[in-house]
């Protein structure tokens, strides 16, 4: 989960930056790569939630019609993720 999440920041770096410009790419690549470099993937998940240029991204990408259901399954998964975390219960 934590690869998944810093693959999608880093691969969202480049159509972020094409987009809005280069500011916002800057802020993505200067939160998530030097955790990557020093931690691992360790807390990543964390890291990227607060990638708000990747939100604003997927929210312009995104069909209207299809936005209920990427927020349904967002919502889903932060569920399920908050759920394992508070059972102590590994991401996998």
């Amino acid at each position: 989960m934590n690869f998944a999440a810093a693959a999608a920041a880093i691969a969202a770096i480049w159509p972020v930056t094409r987009r809005f410009g280069l500011p916002y790419g800057v802020f993505i690549a200067v939160n998530v790569i030097p955790p990557l470099t020093t931690g691992g993937l360790l807390s990543i998940g964390r890291v990227t939630a607060a990638m708000f240029p990747v939100f604003f991204w997927l929210a312009a990408i995104i069909p209207a019609r299809h936005r209920a259901a990427w927020v349904t399954a967002f919502a889903l998964l932060q569920g399920w993720g908050a759920a394992l975390f508070f059972t102590w219960r590994e991401f996998i």
